[in-house]
């Protein structure tokens, strides 16, 4: 009770992280994920004598829990926004504190229970007694302040009664006696500090999250031993958390950085805060001592570069002038691929899709997500490749438009993404062909990103020569192939090692592509494209193992670089099985986790570890700004959610419910 009564208008955040929300309806309500509207603020109004609370929509209506059923047959009475002539108890919910979240108890005994699940319970609102364990946090309830009750000016003292009227004159005439001429002040009325900070200070912000902070020097160095402080802000922009942090400190004129994860190194927070309230640690960096500067010299600084800050920049290694310029080109794109990747699956929807009983649910849930346009024409019954090319084809359309708007070099940058899919393309339709499938089945196979124009005469190649010569000379993949022309049959094992000499010139290709471009995305996509090399170099050993292929015919088709060339190279060039393959990889502490997770002698868990790291990786990227880095992160992340739902799929279908978690990897 006592966080309503400093409350005058709230938010209530339920267990699914959704708001309370008042339907424009103005008769019903439901949970939102976007609590920055209108209808998700409720004020408060406090009946003391009772200890409950009513809450006011923005339409001016009570949350009201009703007696009707939300649906027939089943239980949970419906809530809805109403304004009865007399207010009753049904308007009245008593709060109970259960840690730091609450729950709204009916005077009947119910309580709000915000809804989860398939539809057409999702998103909705009823008051109910949970009785499943499942459920019982579905009641819980955080309670967002947005503006704070102002506290009730004091009652004014009375002042006493006249006086008889011949008192009054008498008084009069003594006054006048002893204070002649007449003297009299104004004083404007006294309040005390905290009235007084209650009467300026503003309603709190809708959104709120905790700022760990460190101040460092003026070249960037941190003091790692020093303590983090901490406090909320509830600001939404850079600008008003640079105030803030200038008044929990004193300086002024600070730059705000983060710190990036992977390497250790500074970069300036330049447009928006991350999304979601999610807590955030930043270094301080205080300017250095300027004298006072005439009207001139400051007129001049309007149209000049402030070199102090670039020469900063330089010195820690940060974005250079595409900080200054970035936006120019790949600012709009950019957000569009941030807006991308807000569209992604989360931990809730996957384990709303694990309880689906089959394909029909699974498209019922995602009607609800970003692929509910390409699945809602697709009639029953349902196939795992119908969802499958569905979901791919929202992947193509994605790409298509970002590619459409790029302009040089992000435009070379985006089709260098598609290059993997060209290979596994060209390998797919060469080995089909070698088992006699029919060339139409494998196009059909083939994904979208990797379609070119002469991929239908694939099958007309015997060697790696005609391939390349008949083929494959017109195509971007034609670089790629001088380390492949021999004159050699294509079979299975030739065909392999095609695949993996082509991978590796495409990595170094697109390696050597991304250090050109410098900055911000050399550095995020140098990690990310090492940690492919490193992987597949891995995959490339355990495959081998107890093949003809030689230790020198490995090391020519490890890439020449990652965090395991050279040496690691070496080693994992004479292993002989997976144990071996363990014991030169522990020693790279990056790693040392991923096979620590493996029993010895087994490797099944090794691609879903991969992943997993793979995806941390990539969402570290989305953590910093102007770089390109961010549309190779959305495009595996995108194919990995593909993955999860074509596991999904499969298991479901083939009622194999049990394994369904095995090879899911979560993301957010």
């Amino acid at each position: 009770m006592e966080i309503f009564k400093k409350a005058e208008t709230v938010r209530l955040r339920s267990y699914h992280d959704k708001y309370l929300l008042a339907d424009d309806d103005e008769d019903s309500v439901n949970q939102d994920r976007d609590g920055r509207c209108m209808n998700a603020r409720w004020k408060v109004e406090i009946l003391e004598e009772a200890n409950v609370i009513r809450l006011k929509s923005c339409f001016g209506k009570y949350l009201t829990a009703s007696n009707m059923p939300l649906y027939l047959g089943m239980t949970g009475k419906k809530v809805t926004q109403t304004l009865p002539r007399r207010l009753d108890s049904s308007t009245e919910w008593e709060p109970v504190r259960e840690g730091v979240q609450v729950r709204l108890k009916t005077r009947y005994g119910q309580y709000l229970r915000a809804n989860g699940g398939l539809p057409p319970w999702r998103n909705s609102v009823t008051h109910d007694v949970p009785h499943r364990s499942t459920t019982q946090d579905w009641v819980l309830w955080d309670i967002d302040i947005l503006e704070i009750r102002k506290k009730k000016p004091p009652q004014p003292i009375l002042p006493p009664p006249p006086p008889p009227p011949e008192v009054l004159m008498a008084t009069i005439d003594d006054h006048a006696e002893h204070n002649s001429p007449k003297e009299f002040s104004l004083k404007s009325p006294r309040f005390s500090k905290t009235e007084v900070e209650d009467r300026v200070s503003s309603p709190g912000k809708a959104d709120g999250r905790l700022i760990y902070y460190r101040v460092g020097d003026e070249d960037g160095n941190v003091d790692e031993g020093a303590k983090e402080e901490l406090f909320c802000f509830k600001g939404l922009g850079l600008e008003e958390l640079k105030q803030k942090l200038e008044e929990e400190t004193g300086l002024s004129d600070v730059s705000i950085c983060s710190k990036n994860p992977l390497n250790g190194k500074l970069y300036p927070l330049r447009l928006h805060l991350p999304p979601n309230n999610s807590k955030m640690h930043v270094v301080l960096i205080p300017s250095s001592s300027k004298e006072p500067k005439t009207v001139t010299e400051k007129r001049e600084d309007l149209f000049t570069i402030n070199l102090r800050d670039l020469k900063y920049l330089r010195k820690r290694r940060m974005y250079g002038f595409e900080a200054l310029t970035f936006n120019i080109h790949g600012g709009y794109l950019e957000a569009i691929v941030r807006g991308h990747r807000a569209g992604l699956l989360t931990t809730a929807d996957y384990n709303n899709l694990c309880q689906c009983e089959n394909l029909d649910d699974i498209k019922m849930h995602l009607s609800a997500t970003k692929y509910g346009s390409y699945l809602q024409n697709e009639p029953s019954p349902l196939h795992t490749t119908t969802i499958v090319e569905k979901c791919t084809l929202k992947l193509v359309d994605d790409y298509k438009h970002m590619l459409c708007q790029a302009t040089e070099p992000m435009s070379t940058f985006l089709e260098y993404i598609r290059y993997g899919h060209m290979i596994d393309n060209v390998v797919l339709i060469v080995t089909g062909t070698l088992h006699e499938r029919d060339v139409q089945e494998l196009i059909e196979k083939c994904h979208p990103l990797g379609m070119f124009d002469s991929i239908a005469t694939l099958a007309v190649a015997q060697n790696m020569r005609e391939l390349y010569r008949l083929v494959l000379v017109d195509t971007p993949l034609a670089p790629y192939f001088s380390e492949c022309l021999t004159s050699e049959d294509l079979d299975d094992m030739n065909i392999e090692i095609m695949r993996n000499t082509l991978y590796k010139a495409y990595l170094e290709d697109f390696y050597k592509f991304c250090q050109k471009l410098g900055g911000a995305t050399a550095e995020i996509m140098s990690d990310l494209l090492a940690f492919e090399a490193d992987r597949r170099a891995v995959n490339i050993t355990i495959n081998s193992i107890g093949t003809e292929l030689t230790r020198e015919d490995r090391k020519k088709l490890y890439s020449n670089f990652g965090l395991l060339y050279p040496y690691g190279h070496e080693e994992l060039a004479i292993c002989e099985d997976i144990d071996q393959v363990r014991g030169v990889m522990e020693k790279y502490p990056p790693y040392q986790a991923i096979f620590s997770k493996m029993s010895y002698g087994e490797s099944q868990m090794l691609d879903k570890a991969f992943y997993e790291e793979e995806v941390r990786r990539l969402c570290l990227a989305f953590e910093q700004q102007f770089h390109y880095a961010v549309f190779f992160a959305y495009m595996r992340l995108r194919e990995q959610e593909i993955r999860n739902l074509m596991w999904i799929s499969e298991c479901v279908a083939q009622n194999q419910k049990s394994r369904i978690h095995d090879s899911v990897v979560y993301m957010f």
